[in-house]
């Protein structure tokens, strides 16, 4: 004979239940995140003691567990300074609270799965997304096969800490953006804002930052003439800046509230400075297709027009441009005599041979995770340990599944966001243009701090732009 009386596994259901929705109702979730931010700003300024970071560290990943928009709120805000803590070789505190992240998704959607019992296919995308998480991973595999298990251990940091960690960071905010939220979005905007604007005031006046207090903002760099500051690279800070740049002049332009206007008004003239004084040419193509975007968004002639008269005035002015930077930048940003390609041009030239050739000797597989870094110089880069084009990476170390699932990605993610509502969608639409042509001449997938921004940013316009219910279906809230 059996009981329908409530048992014990009933008493804790209703209890989580109950302070779940207390959580929501008084967002807890989020008071927790604001402290947690604040109590992280103290700590990194007084150089707190590594086991009080740690304690910090299991805090915050444990709001993340417990709470997914929370917690990638905390991950935002700290995203574009440094490392807190270095945990194992390559391996620091953000790819962590990103695993932290995606297990309490998982956990969410696996939930709801259970409860729906029928699956619901992700839209194109995040399929492709996972293709790619997926074939990454098996590239690691191939590392350990190919280069022993030290190589691949490091090889699998630097996934977490890159291409994984991202993708992982755009299924994350899909996910708690499906309902409108916005929380994320907005921190990642303000961090990468704020790590813009500090990095131009290191360089006008270093001794402004590089002290005992703040120091923890910035990183050395060994390119004093161009704008670095958060990270040690002019390009990936300005892979970086250009994510909150584009929804800001995005904002300025076509968002309706006049305060919020204003905000994005004040906010954008220095974060454009700070793009100009890195001297990032990807960055400068970046600006120019946030702008027919933002026209086209208003009026497809006003596009076309800028479009067209863009690339005419700018062949015009590039030669003054490039006399310009070299002048700044010096020797390095000089092309020889008779050449027009300066010699990092050059050198990204010889290591786009040099990973064309990985692939047509390892087409279908690739050569492994990482293997440009051990290869390079017999495929003819002695100089470069990247092959400086993050598409080209993917046919050279995993093969051409994975190379032509990373193409159709950026395809398929731009023809998403251009279907994307308002401001936002156009903001997530020129970051993610700005983000992709960084990856075609640099490598911003190797910054955790770029791509936690970015793809909080292009997450949110995804699922802003995708129907909630190719999303997810009767999945239990944060």
């Amino acid at each position: 004979m059996t009981s329908d009386a409530p048992g014990i596994v009933d008493l804790w259901r209703a209890v989580a239940v109950a302070a779940a929705d207390l959580g929501r109702r008084y967002r807890l979730g989020y008071v927790a995140a604001a402290v947690l931010i604040a109590v992280y700003a103290v700590l990194r300024t007084v150089d707190a003691d590594r086991t009080v970071l740690l304690v910090w560290a299991a805090l915050a990943a444990a709001l993340a567990l417990a709470s997914p928009v929370s917690g990638l709120v905390v991950v935002a805000a700290i995203a574009p300074f440094t490392e807190p803590l270095v945990v194992d070789r390559q391996l620091g505190l953000k790819p962590l609270l990103v695993v932290a992240l995606a297990v309490g998704v998982g956990v969410r959607l696996v939930a709801g799965l259970a409860r729906s019992r029928h699956v619901v296919m992700p839209p194109i995308p995040l399929a492709l997304a996972i293709v790619l998480i997926g074939g990454t991973l098996l590239g690691v595999v191939n590392s350990e096969i190919r280069f022993g298990g030290a190589f691949a251990t490091d090889a699998f940091q630097v996934w977490l800490a890159g291409i994984g960690g991202a993708l992982l960071v755009l299924l994350v905010t899909v996910h708690v953006a499906r309902r409108g939220e916005l929380a994320p979005f907005v921190t990642a905007v303000a961090s990468g804002t704020a790590g813009g604007i500090v990095s131009l005031i290191d360089f006008v006046t270093p001794q402004a930052v590089r002290g005992p207090a703040l120091d923890w903002l910035v990183r050395p760099s060994p390119f004093p003439q161009r704008v670095s500051g958060i990270i040690p690279a002019p390009n990936g800070t300005a892979a970086l800046v250009i994510i909150p740049a584009a929804v800001l002049v995005a904002g300025v332009v076509l968002c309706r509230d006049a305060r919020l206007r204003l905000v994005c008004a004040a906010m954008a003239p220095p974060l454009l400075v700070t793009l100009y004084l890195t001297y990032s040419r990807a960055a400068l193509l970046g600006l120019f297709a946030l702008a027919v975007v933002v026209a086209w968004r208003i009026r497809r002639a006003l596009g076309i027009v800028i479009l067209v008269g863009g690339l005419v005035a700018g062949g015009m002015l590039l030669p003054t441009y490039l006399q310009a930077r070299g002048q700044a930048v010096g020797d390095a940003g000089q092309a020889a005599p008779g050449q027009a390609l300066i010699a990092s041009d050059v050198q990204r030239v010889t290591a786009w041979g040099a990973a064309a050739r990985m692939w047509l000797d390892a087409p279908i597989v690739g050569q492994g995770f990482q293997a440009y870094r051990e290869l390079a110089r017999e495929y003819g880069d002695p100089i470069l340990n990247a092959p400086h084009n993050e598409w080209l990476r993917l046919f050279a170390e995993e093969g051409a599944v994975v190379g032509i699932a990373g193409l159709a990605f950026v395809l398929s993610v731009l023809v998403s966001l251009a279907r994307g509502p308002g401001w936002i969608g156009v903001g997530a639409l020129g970051a993610f243009i700005g983000w992709a042509l960084a990856a075609s001449f640099n490598n911003p997938t190797i910054y955790i701090q770029v791509s936690v921004i970015a793809f909080t940013v292009v997450g949110t316009g995804l699922a802003r732009a995708i129907p909630l219910s190719r999303v997810s279906s009767d999945v239990p809230p944060d």
